[in-house]
């Protein structure tokens, strides 16, 4: 069960270099602000991008994603998943006695080498020792 990456190289390198891109406007307009020194060319940039360039890119998100919907359809359904958990997402096979796990109140994982074992270890509950009754003498003042 390996999770899926995104498609290839060029998708993800593209959406680094957005987000990359996105975070350094981010501080270099706060930068801008800390230091109080506007240009009136910073100022209608600013204004440009939030109020053109930030609605296009969402309307843009937004056609892509109603665009997916239109190919594929309403999700009708959950999807289709093995519950089966007979190895992790490292490939380690998993060995475990669910029924036992369900009833436990600690569960200690252990990795050894490719197998990962999932083990009851609850510890019974400390037996209290049992009263002692310990005579007073009333006879003698307090």
């Amino acid at each position: 069960m390996q999770r899926e990456s995104l498609r290839g190289r060029w998708q993800r390198l593209l959406h680094l270099v957005g987000l990359l891109a996105g975070w350094a406007v981010f501080f270099y307009w706060w930068y801008l602000v800390a230091i109080g020194d506007w240009d009136e060319t910073d100022v209608a940039l600013i204004i440009l991008v939030t109020l053109v360039v930030s609605p296009v890119l969402t309307i843009a998100w937004v056609a892509h994603n109603r665009g997916i919907f239109r190919r594929k359809g309403p999700r009708m359904d959950l999807p289709n998943v093995d519950l089966s958990y007979a190895q992790d997402w490292n490939g380690r096979k998993v060995q475990a006695d669910w029924a036992r796990l369900r009833e436990a109140s600690f569960i200690a994982v252990t990795v050894d080498g490719p197998h990962k074992h999932y083990l009851d270890e609850t510890r019974p509950a400390p037996v209290a020792a049992p009263a002692v009754e310990i005579p007073v003498d009333e006879t003698e003042p307090a």
